[in-house]
């Protein structure tokens, strides 16, 4: 599952969001039968963020919904501000900026408290929205 996940990281970075979607697929299919819910943290987020991407809006809100019980259960409020920032690229795709910036600021508010240095990685999104 860790390989798979830093496979399709690099296959997306490459472009190639189809090969990204297999690996992340099947990063799913392991974290499932090894009911191992940190590789499932973000695994449906990111294959919406990958439907967003293409315009394929409607998939997209069916993997952030598969996401949001995931993300739900664990401690730690990353996963979550991470479902939250991809809904919020969809929203921004959408010309819903007013959603997307809502959206934006709940992920500064969870993850601003905590120090976290992943922040960051959502700040962009909120500062093109």
């Amino acid at each position: 599952a860790e390989a798979c996940a830093h496979l399709a990281s690099l296959a997306a970075w490459r472009g190639d969001l189809d090969q990204s979607r297999v690996l992340s697929l099947q990063r799913a299919a392991l974290a499932r039968r090894t009911q191992d819910l940190f590789h499932l943290r973000h695994v449906y987020a990111w294959l919406g963020l990958h439907d967003t991407l293409q315009g394929r809006w409607d998939e997209a809100e069916r993997w952030f919904a598969e996401q949001a019980p995931i993300v739900e259960e664990l401690h730690t409020p990353e996963p979550r501000a991470t479902l939250l920032t991809y809904r919020a690229v969809l929203h921004y795709f959408q010309s819903q900026f007013e959603r997307a910036d809502q959206l934006l600021h709940a992920v500064i508010a969870l993850l601003q408290p905590t120090g976290s240095g992943t922040l960051v990685w959502h700040l962009g999104w909120h500062g093109l929205v």
